[in-house]
């Protein structure tokens, strides 16, 4: 499917479309190839906008080796789209650092504009919601919404689960969504005996908002060594719900970065469950540390991730690719 919107995306771009400027990003991961071929036909500039990045992201899951052919390929292809752009467009500082790094991107031609959440979309909502009602659920929320990638590490999550079930905390972990690791999910919480984990199928759009204010911490995890490939968009619908962030990933993340310079959550290291499970007993007996987190994380997303405020970073970048215009 990706490769077939692909080729009628770069015909329509020969013979259909005028325009000063092209964006194309990394998903699918053919469409910079159909683009590039198009525009050795229409001369025109185009900005590289990358959400996960290939083949470096297939490389640090263990899925192909650096000396692969097909990353070799891949990552020839990558260093050419990356060299002919006017501008490239990343979503995280730690992704500007890696390309610079592996594929020697000038500094001044990238730019980081991250990803967004719509304000009317999710407003700021109370506690008592529709989803705990409906799911009968109490206590202290740990929340998970999104999918279950591969990318993403649950292990730390799950062993937390476990030693906070032992502890007699009043504490639930929901788990909201669909996704390749799910399976796996269930099955390790199974054989743990998790009685303090609850698994719901996707929400309807509507009651995205009611779900995440349903929260009091949510949460946030990325495999190793994936910082710098990708950054979870979720964390924008976190911040625009005015809930605190629980992040399982390294310091120099764009999340972690966020977290600190805002005081709008918690990063805890991967492979330290103990660790996570003392913050989170920390919260739980901390509300107006928690009320307070929440506050910091609505500013955030006001100050800087709200879809106008976004909107006018691509539209400076799209100025400054076409500055004769």
């Amino acid at each position: 499917m990706g490769l077939w919107f692909s080729v009628i995306a770069g015909f329509k771009l020969v013979w259909r479309v005028r325009c000063d400027v092209i964006l194309v990003g990394t998903n699918p991961p053919s469409a910079p190839l159909f683009t590039k071929l198009a525009l050795r036909v229409r001369k025109v500039p185009y900005v590289y906008l990358i959400h996960d990045l290939y083949p470096d992201i297939i490389i640090k899951l263990g899925l192909l080796s650096k000396e692969h052919i097909v990353s070799r390929f891949a990552k020839y292809f990558q260093e050419k789209w990356f060299r002919s752009a006017e501008k490239v467009i990343v979503i995280g500082r730690c992704m500007r650092e890696h390309i610079i790094d592996a594929y020697g991107v000038p500094l001044d031609k990238v730019q980081v504009i991250t990803n967004w959440a719509d304000p009317k979309a999710i407003p700021l909502l109370p506690k008592n919601t529709h989803f705990k009602k409906n799911h009968n659920l109490s206590g202290f929320i740990v929340l998970w919404a999104g999918n279950f990638g591969r990318y993403q590490n649950f292990d730390d999550i799950l062993e937390a689960a476990r030693l906070l079930q032992e502890s007699g905390q009043n504490m639930t972990f929901v788990f909201v969504g669909e996704g390749a690791k799910k399976k796996y999910v269930v099955h390790r919480a199974a054989e743990k005996k998790l009685n303090n984990i609850r698994f719901i199928p996707f929400v309807p759009v509507d009651d995205f908002a009611d779900l995440l204010a349903s929260a009091d911490v949510s949460l946030v995890t990325l495999e190793s060594n994936m910082e710098g490939v990708g950054v979870p968009s979720k964390f924008y619908n976190i911040l625009a719900s005015g809930r605190p962030t629980l992040a399982i990933l390294d310091p120099f993340s764009e999340i972690a970065r966020v977290l600190d310079e805002y005081k709008c959550g918690i990063r805890v290291d991967r492979g330290k469950p103990h660790e996570l499970a003392e913050e989170f007993l920390k919260l739980f007996h901390s509300p107006e540390v928690l009320r307070k987190m929440g506050q910091n994380a609505r500013k955030a997303f006001l100050d800087k991730y709200t879809i106008s405020k976004i909107a006018d970073q691509y539209y400076k970048v799209f100025r400054e690719a076409v500055p004769n215009r």
